[in-house]
């Protein structure tokens, strides 16, 4: 049996739990909550979709017995499916329903730190009609500079959660990380940064990051926290940490090229400036860095 104190209020497993111990499943490849990380929400039945070369919105990771799942967390927000191991290891009839329906969905396959989501809304009817307690009509999460979204029903117990998460997101990038940090107790979470912090201990909305200071602050966290960043295949703990993390995006990226097989190479040089584009467009990059990389890439 696996211990109720391994469940945070909204179902979001946190790391180091006994049965993860047994069976060996790495916190960084599935979604569990690191340190004093904490959760706002979990969604169920989500669908992600990316944008294709014409710009047109297709369903990705999608799985015959069910859509992935969603979690906001004071850190981050991933998108996750049922791994093959567990797919597997309940692939038995019960009650005419599948037994991976029952399954959670914890397997990692996007990932995107909550700093980089500054100005993404969740949109959908807030006075909608519930049937059996979900909505009547989609949501949408869209993060326009990844090219992604996510649809989802959501629970009528969900939808305070939900304006919460917008009310956080409509503030700007350092108030963010202030209220992650300082507000809602996630006390291990960028502990170089700090910030000015009002009467009732929650962020200065009046003071502001200038524009410069900002960007610093994003290479610093982009660079400390970049392994929440990813789309497709997580790492495991070992191969996040036994890197230097005072590498560069750019030496990283020149580093992961060199390791690729030449008969893969050539196809993944547009994701990758893709990828460049995605940094660019964050400000994470300036154009000559951003020409300099490219220009790597395609020698």
């Amino acid at each position: 049996m696996q211990n109720k104190n391994a469940f945070d209020a909204n179902g979001v497993m946190r790391e180091n739990s006994r049965l993860d111990i047994l069976l060996k499943r790495d916190s960084y490849k599935y979604m569990r909550l690191h340190g004093t990380e904490s959760s706002f929400i979990k969604l169920i039945n989500v669908a992600m979709s990316k944008k294709d070369k014409n710009g047109k919105y297709q369903v990705v990771f999608y799985q015959s017995d069910g859509w992935g799942s969603l979690v906001f967390t004071t850190r981050r927000l991933t998108f996750s499916i049922l791994s093959t191991r567990g797919s597997i290891s309940n692939f038995v009839p019960v009650y005419n329903i599948w037994g991976t329906k029952l399954k959670a969905r914890d397997y990692i396959k996007y990932s995107i730190p909550n700093f980089l989501l500054c100005g993404s809304q969740i949109k959908g009817d807030f006075n909608t009609g519930y049937f059996l307690g979900r909505s009547n009509c989609n949501f949408e999460w869209e993060l326009k500079n990844e090219n992604v979204k996510f649809d989802f029903n959501v629970y009528r117990g969900d939808l305070e959660k939900i304006k919460n998460i917008n009310s956080i997101l409509s503030k700007e990038p350092e108030h963010i990380i202030s209220y992650m940090k300082f507000f809602y107790e996630d006390r291990e979470l960028y502990p170089d940064f700090d910030f000015e912090l009002d009467d009732n201990k929650e962020p200065n909305l009046n003071k502001k990051l200038t524009s410069e200071e900002r960007k610093n602050l994003f290479r610093k966290l982009q660079d400390d926290y970049s392994y929440y960043d990813f789309y497709g295949e997580s790492k495991s703990k070992e191969e996040i940490f036994s890197k230097n993390k005072s590498i560069n995006l750019i030496e990283n990226l020149q580093e992961k090229m060199e390791e690729k097989d030449s008969k893969t190479l050539i196809p993944n040089i547009s994701e990758e400036i893709e990828r460049l584009a995605s940094l660019k467009n964050k400000g994470l990059l300036t154009d000559e860095e951003f020409t300099a990389a490219k220009a790597k890439l395609l020698n």
